[in-house]
C-alpha cells in the first residue's frame, strides 16, 4: 500500500473515531441534560395545607345565624431549581362540612355573610426564576400567583378566607446589595376571596366589585431598607386600574418606617409611622383625594407584647374616599370585618392590643385588641370592638398542628350607620 493510501486510511479512521467520540459525547450529554430535567421534576418540594373551620355569626336583626363548617385542602409542588427556574403549582378545595347555613357573594340566603365559597380551583400556577450572586439577589415569577406588598395594607392573599386572593402577574424582586431590596410587578386579573362562580353580582346582573375575578391593568413598586434591630423603611407606588369596575381604580403613594428597636436580648421598642396619598387615575369616574395615616407604638418584654395605635382612612363621599380593594382586609380595623370597605366618612380607629405566650404551656399564646371607630369626616361615633385569640401550637403532637379560637365582637354606636355584630371562629390547621 502506498503512502499516500495508507495516510488516507488513517485519516478515515480518525476521523470515523472523531465522529464516534463526538457523537457519543452529544449523546452523553443529551442524556445528562434529560436526567437533569427528570430530577427536577420528580425530586421537587411538595406543601399541604389543610384548615378546617367552623365559623359563627351572630348579626344585630337577622333572625338567623349562620353557620359556617368548611374544609379546605390547598396541595403544592413545585420543582427541584434547573438552571435558576423552577416550576409551581397548587390546587385548592373548599368544601362545607355539613349544611351550607351561610351566605357568600353570587349565593345570597336569609343567612349573614361568610365569605368562604366552596368549589375547587387552580389557586397557583407560576414559573419562576432565581438567580443568586454573591450578595445581589434577583428573583421573579411568571403566572398565577400570590403577593405580599409590605404589610398587605395595599396588597395581599387574605389568607383567612378559605379560598384565598390570588393574581395572574409579572412580579419581581431585586437585592443589590445586602439590606435592600427593590420589588414591583403588573397584574393583569385578580381572583377575589370570593370565587370563581361570583359573577355578574351587581344590579341587573352587571360586573361589580364582589365578581370573584376581575380584569386589570395594574402595577406596582416598592423599595426598602432595613437596618437590622433599628428600623425599616419602604416607599411604594400602587398603580390599579380595573377593567370593568372603574370607581375601584386608584393611584397610591406611601412611605412606612417600623421597627423593632432592639434595646437588649428582652426588651424592644415597637413603633410604625405610615403615610399614604390616593387619587384618580385612568378611568376612575370622578377626581378625588384621599389620605391614610397610621402610628403605633408598644413594647415586646420577654414573652409579652403590648401596643397601641391609630390608623385612619380619609373619606368624604361616596366617590372621594381611601379604598384598599387588594388588601388583606380582616388583618386591620377589628376580626368582626365591618371596615373591609372604608365607609363614606371615612374611618378613624384608636386601638390597643396585648399579646403573651403562655410560659407554662408550650405552643399557647394568647391575643386581645380593643378598637375605638369613628368617622372621619364629622367625628360621628361608628362603635367599639373586641378581638380575642387564643392558638395553641400541638407541639407535643406534631409541629405542624395548630388549634384556634377567634372572636370579634363589635357594638354599634346609637345612631351609627352599622348593627352589632359577633364573629366566632374555631379551627384547626395542619400544613407542610
Amino acid at each position: 500500500m502506498s503512502v499516500p493510501v495508507r495516510l488516507l486510511a488513517s485519516a478515515t479512521c480518525l476521523a470515523v473515531a472523531a465522529i464516534g467520540t463526538q457523537a457519543h459525547a452529544a449523546t452523553a450529554t443529551f442524556q445528562d441534560q434529560v436526567s437533569e430535567i427528570r430530577e427536577a421534576l420528580a425530586f421537587g418540594k411538595t406543601s399541604l395545607m389543610a384548615r378546617y373551620r367552623y365559623e359563627q355569626v351572630n348579626q344585630q336583626g337577622n333572625l338567623h345565624e349562620a353557620h359556617a363548617s368548611t374544609l379546605r385542602i390547598a396541595f403544592g409542588y413545585e420543582t427541584k431549581p434547573l438552571a435558576g427556574f423552577s416550576l409551581f403549582g397548587q390546587v385548592e378545595a373548599v368544601a362545607p362540612i355539613g349544611q351550607r347555613l351561610y351566605s357568600y357573594p353570587g349565593h345570597a340566603t336569609q343567612y349573614p355573610t361568610v365569605v368562604d365559597p366552596t368549589g375547587t380551583e387552580l389557586n397557583q400556577a407560576f414559573i419562576r426564576y432565581q438567580w443568586p450572586v454573591g450578595n445581589t439577589k434577583f428573583s421573579s415569577k411568571i403566572g398565577r400567583q400570590e403577593i405580599i406588598l409590605n404589610n398587605q395594607r395595599f396588597i395581599g392573599p387574605v389568607a383567612w378566607r378559605q379560598n384565598q386572593q390570588t393574581f395572574d402577574a409579572v412580579t419581581g424582586l431585586l437585592a443589590p446589595i445586602k439590606d435592600v431590596a427593590i420589588s414591583g410587578g403588573y397584574i393583569s386579573k385578580v381572583h377575589r376571596i370570593s370565587g370563581g362562580e361570583a359573577r355578574n353580582t351587581g344590579a341587573g346582573g352587571t360586573i361589580s366589585a364582589n365578581d370573584g375575578v376581575l380584569g386589570m391593568d395594574s402595577t406596582f413598586a416598592n423599595a426598602g431598607y432595613k437596618k437590622p434591630g433599628f428600623f425599616s423603611v419602604n416607599a411604594y407606588a400602587v398603580l390599579l386600574q380595573y377593567q370593568d369596575v372603574p370607581s375601584l381604580s386608584s393611584k397610591t403613594g406611601g412611605v412606612r418606617l417600623e421597627g423593632p428597636w432592639k434595646i437588649d436580648t428582652d426588651l424592644s421598642f415597637l413603633y410604625a409611622i405610615e403615610v399614604a396619598q390616593q387619587k384618580k387615575f385612568a378611568n376612575t369616574p370622578a377626581k378625588f383625594s384621599a389620605g391614610y395615616w397610621q402610628a403605633e407604638a408598644g413594647v415586646a418584654y420577654q414573652k409579652v407584647t403590648v401596643k397601641v395605635g391609630w390608623n385612619q382612612l380619609d373619606g368624604a363621599s361616596a366617590t372621594d374616599k381611601f379604598n384598599t380593594p387588594l388588601a388583606t382586609g380582616h388583618a386591620f380595623n377589628g376580626w368582626a370585618e365591618q371596615f373591609l370597605t372604608t365607609p363614606n366618612a371615612g374611618l378613624s380607629a384608636g386601638y390597643v392590643s396585648a399579646n403573651a405566650i403562655v410560659p407554662w404551656v408550650e405552643g399557647l399564646s394568647a391575643t386581645l385588641i380593643g378598637y375605638a371607630f369613628r368617622a372621619q369626616t364629622g367625628g360621628q361615633h361608628y362603635g367599639r370592638e373586641w378581638d380575642g385569640l387564643i392558638e395553641y401550637k400541638a407541639i407535643p403532637i406534631d409541629k405542624n398542628l395548630l388549634f384556634g379560637l377567634k372572636v370579634g365582637h363589635f357594638k354599634a354606636s346609637t345612631g351609627a350607620p352599622f348593627k352589632d355584630l359577633t364573629k366566632t371562629s374555631l379551627y384547626s390547621v395542619y400544613s407542610f
